[in-house]
């Protein structure tokens, strides 16, 4: 089992693997990272980051990667997938890599397959027809 430690200035480190740490910066096409990435936190403080969510397990057609996502992440609802993690509890985060990295194949395929049938039945489409009811509702 590997085994995470915190670094110098915050970063982590595993020990016996590689880690790819991201911020802000061109470093290639987001897809390319997607795909590097046999880990991906998103972990936004309250709602956002949906879209890199979603874009990362999209990038998984052969099911493999893990998402580890904060609950306060709007897409935490539609990806029940995900390792679910409160950002503000780190050994919660500590404890969901952990979890994430010794997932076996099956386990795998399962999240992202999930996941990923939640995202073609929750697209645009879907999303505008809900929108637009709402907007009926309301109009009401």
């Amino acid at each position: 089992m590997l085994l995470p430690e915190v670094g110098e200035e915050g970063q982590l480190k595993l020990l016996g693997s590689k880690v790819l740490l991201l911020g802000a910066g061109g470093l290639g096409s987001p897809a390319a990272l997607y795909l590097a990435a046999d880990i991906m936190l998103v972990t936004p403080f309250k709602d956002g980051m949906n879209l890199v969510a979603k874009e990362y397990v999209m990038t998984r057609s052969d099911l493999t990667g893990k998402l580890i996502l904060s609950e306060f992440a709007g897409a935490a609802t539609e990806l029940r997938g995900a390792y679910m993690v409160n950002p503000h509890d780190t050994d919660g985060i500590k404890e969901s890599i952990l979890l994430a990295m010794n997932a076996g194949p099956k386990e795998t395929r399962d999240r992202m397959a999930r996941m990923r049938r939640m995202i073609f039945r929750r697209n645009v489409y879907d999303w505008a027809k809900a929108f637009l009811a709402a907007l009926a509702i309301t109009a009401q």
